[in-house]
């Protein structure tokens, strides 16, 4: 089996550098020995949220913001346009596969799953213009129904003084009560209308917005919200709930989709267990069945320590687990306070060049290999809240690279 472009990892940047191939006519295979992590995202674009001494109020990143960043971050080593022309096509993209995203500003703010607000891209639905509600934001919460937080989302909106109040609702779709379950019964209009009907009977004459929990289905899911408007009369917006993520799953499924329609190939395996090197080149690797892999060029999307593609020894030594790359971390992740373990556990990943190559000794050491994504290290998703913006830019600009050196 050979491709121009291996890759390995099923995460949000793998599946961009995977389209963002084949839309340039490059044949592309990606591997993965399980699902990735959008599956347990909210499904928003977190590009650069938490930057300090900034106001969080406005809107996304602006060039000069990266000077607050370390030197070696992914964002100031592939440089401001390159970040941008990601961004604006994945937005393009996502719009085009009918999943549109509503541009973050002063106004429009996305809820979380507790309540609080934050400038993010979101997923259309999902940001109300939170300033300007004097009404009530009426939270649903249906009997039975364990992953949706709604008085703790009530609660974070009185705080940022919004008046909100629970409804709870015990008339709901299908037989369910998972949030898989109830977003397929939505996506059947399983009863829906009725449920709908329900809920405007029940709410205070002063409610202005209704709030669901992220489970309005799947492939229908904005059709759903609109018949819900049009029955209850009223703004209705989803809430991230707790994992499996909805939304995830709407995002991570529209991506495989336009992967498949595209020619790229998809296969599950087992873990790599070798690979096939010529000097400063990998052409090949095996898994741990025995399947051989054979390509022009590798990138590596195999996530960090939570998804794999960072393992951690008894000692506490972090080791990439595809090609053994060098790992730069700050010390062991045992026997630290737990605010530096924290810290150490973000910031370490793979040292990269411009070109996401790995290094050893400070010089690109496989010339056709580029890491992207939570492999990477020197950037902190926890606390710049870049999580997403990160990863499709790093993905973005893999692909870009890898074929430009193909030729």
């Amino acid at each position: 089996m050979e491709t121009d472009v291996l890759i390995v990892g099923a995460e949000l940047d793998g599946l961009v550098a995977a389209i963002r191939l084949l839309e340039l006519g490059r044949s592309v295979d990606l591997i993965s020995a399980g699902q990735g992590s959008l599956n347990y995202n909210s499904a928003g674009l977190h590009v650069l949220g938490c930057i300090r001494d900034r106001d969080h109020s406005k809107n996304l990143m602006l060039p000069g913001e990266l000077d607050y960043l370390p030197d070696r971050h992914p964002y100031r080593l592939i440089g401001w346009p390159h970040i941008k022309a990601a961004i604006d096509w994945f937005i393009e993209l996502g719009g085009r596969l009918g999943y549109p995203f509503c541009q973050p500003s002063v106004d429009f703010l996305e809820l979380t799953a507790i309540g609080s607000s934050r400038p993010i891209y979101s997923p259309a639905r999902f940001q109300a213009q939170w300033p300007s509600v004097t009404g009530i934001a009426a939270t649903i919460e249906f009997s039975g129904y364990i992953d949706s937080l709604a008085n703790i989302v009530s609660q974070g909106l009185l705080k940022d003084g919004v008046r909100s109040e629970v409804v709870v609702i015990d008339h709901f779709v299908g037989k369910s009560t998972s949030s898989i379950g109830l977003a397929r019964a939505f996506d059947n209009q399983n009863d829906a209308e009725n449920v709908f009907e329900k809920i405007k009977s029940s709410l205070s004459e002063e409610t202005e917005v209704v709030l669901f929990p992220a489970i309005l289905g799947f492939q229908n899911h904005i059709a759903t919200v609109e018949l819900a408007e049009s029955i209850i009369g009223l703004q209705c917006r989803e809430i991230p709930t707790l994992p499996p993520s909805i939304p995830g799953r709407r995002l991570n499924d529209i991506l495989m989709l336009e992967f498949n329609r595209l020619g790229g190939l998809f296969h599950g395996t087992s873990n790599i267990v070798r690979s096939i090197q010529e000097g400063n080149f990998v052409n090949g690797l095996v898994d741990a069945n025995g399947m051989t892999y054979k390509f022009d060029s590798l990138i590596i999307a195999s996530g960090g320590i939570l998804m794999g593609g960072l393992t951690v020894d008894h000692l506490g030594t972090v080791h990439e687990s595809i090609l053994d790359l060098r790992v730069r971390q700050i010390g062991p992740l045992f026997g630290l306070t737990s605010e530096n373990a924290l810290a150490a556990l973000h910031t370490t990943g793979v040292e990269v060049d411009e070109e996401l190559r790995p290094l050893k000794e400070g010089e690109p050491c496989l010339n056709n290999v580029y890491v992207v994504g939570r492999t990477l290290a020197n950037w902190d998703p926890s606390t710049e809240g870049s999580t997403e913006g990160v990863s499709i830019g790093t993905g973005f600009c893999s692909a870009e690279f890898a074929n430009r050196a193909l030729g």
